[in-house]
């Protein structure tokens, strides 16, 4: 018998219980992580967290956002399943695991996707406001500026221990975190009073681009998030967009690397990217028999029994 079961409440309790969840959580393990790191790195570093030149700084901002990405979206996801009443795995859908071929066709899209997202960058960076709204777009601009001088510092990685780190940080905890947050607690959360699958996925992708709080990358983060939602839909397993957000997120932390270490040359940002029209019209057309595929063999239960279907199971 359960005595906490938080995903029979109603909608507006459920996400008054994840909201309340979420800020504790966020607290202590934001707390844990601020003060281990003055025991480890020492106040005088903590002062200078701008200062992107220091490595004790880059190293305690890695160290320090780890524990802000668990305690804000990883935790606070797994502390409502567990207490959901469904049971952890089963609240996530996280019980089986797909048939192989899933897997390798999720990687295969993205891969394919991939420069389409990157031209909606292009458009999305060339992105003007009205003269009226210049102020905003000034703040904007400023906001993106800041955020992409903080993520070229962090990223950089010029050994193995300090790739590994970062392969930790900006893609297994990300993939983990905001998969099980965003798919798995929100769009079943969403589930419960919009019974329209499509409508819950764009909801959800653009509440996943909007958190990140940079403008000029919304759209191709919104795609990105509605090819994890899909694949969320199509296999009925939270493992397939984990590990494509992984992908996604782990090929970038690699590329820099390489970059860094001189074994590929030009800009990382571009890697994989395309201006020839007839390599993008090549690439929708296969992404089209992609998308194809998986709703042919999509997983045939409603996505939130709580269970997926035994044919697409190893």
């Amino acid at each position: 018998m359960n005595f906490i079961a938080l995903s029979e409440d109603k909608p507006f309790k459920q996400i008054l219980s994840f909201l309340v969840i979420m800020v504790l959580s966020a607290v202590v393990f934001t707390g844990i992580g601020g003060v281990s790191a003055y025991f480890i790195w020492g106040s005088d570093t903590l002062q200078t967290l701008y200062d992107y030149n220091n490595p004790d700084v880059v190293s305690a901002l890695k160290y320090l956002q780890g524990w802000n990405h668990f305690g804000l979206f990883l935790a606070p996801a797994l502390i409502f399943g567990l207490l959901s009443g469904k049971g952890l795995m089963n609240y996530f859908n996280a019980k089986k695991l797909p048939a192989l071929k899933f897997f390798v066709l999720a990687i295969l899209l993205l891969i394919i996707a991939n420069p389409l997202i990157g031209m909606l960058m292009e458009w999305n960076s060339a992105m003007s406001l009205p003269q009226w709204l210049s102020g905003m777009e000034e703040w904007m601009r400023n906001l993106e500026d800041e955020a992409k001088v903080a993520t070229e510092a962090l990223i950089k990685a010029e050994n193995p221990s300090q790739f590994m780190a970062n392969l930790l940080v900006m893609a297994v905890l990300p993939a983990l975190g905001e998969e099980f947050l965003f798919r798995g607690f929100l769009m079943r959360y969403f589930s419960s009073f919009i019974k329209n699958i499509h409508v819950n996925i764009l909801i959800v992708s653009i509440l996943f681009s909007a958190l990140h709080m940079q403008f000029y990358g919304f759209l191709p983060r919104m795609a990105l998030g509605i090819i994890l939602g899909y694949l969320y839909y199509w296999t009925g397993s939270i493992w397939v967009p984990v590990l494509v957000h992984f992908i996604n997120n782990g090929a970038m932390v690699l590329i820099y690397y390489l970059a860094e270490t001189g074994n590929i040359q030009g800009n990382p940002e571009e890697f994989g990217n395309t201006t020839s029209a007839y390599l993008l019209i090549a690439n929708a057309f296969i992404l089209a028999a992609g998308i194809y595929w998986f709703v042919r063999n999509q997983n045939k239960k409603t996505l939130f029994d709580g269970e997926v279907v035994e044919e697409n199971m190893l």
